[in-house]
């Protein structure tokens, strides 16, 4: 996971240096002390989801918590029973 992370990181900040962040539940990619995209796996929040996830320039992407979908985290995706799990 953390190789896929990392290529998906170059891909965006090339040829700048990118850099991998990692804590217990996230996983980020910073580019001159700015998060570029976080990828959030806590299991108390339920699904994984990446938030922020922004532009080189700044701009942040989804919203964390829509008001008129609060209970969608930022960018997440789901599928039923992936690895035989719901």
């Amino acid at each position: 996971m953390r190789q896929l992370l990392f290529v998906l990181a170059v891909a965006v900040a090339w040829p700048v240096a990118a850099e991998i962040v990692e804590s217990e539940h996230a996983i980020s990619v910073e580019l001159n002390g700015r998060t570029l995209w976080m990828f959030r796996h806590d299991p108390a929040e339920g699904k994984p989801y990446f938030h922020p996830l922004a532009s080189v320039h700044g701009t942040v992407f989804p919203d964390l918590r829509p008001k008129d979908h609060p209970w969608h985290p930022g960018l997440w995706l789901s599928w039923q029973l992936m690895n035989a799990r719901n």
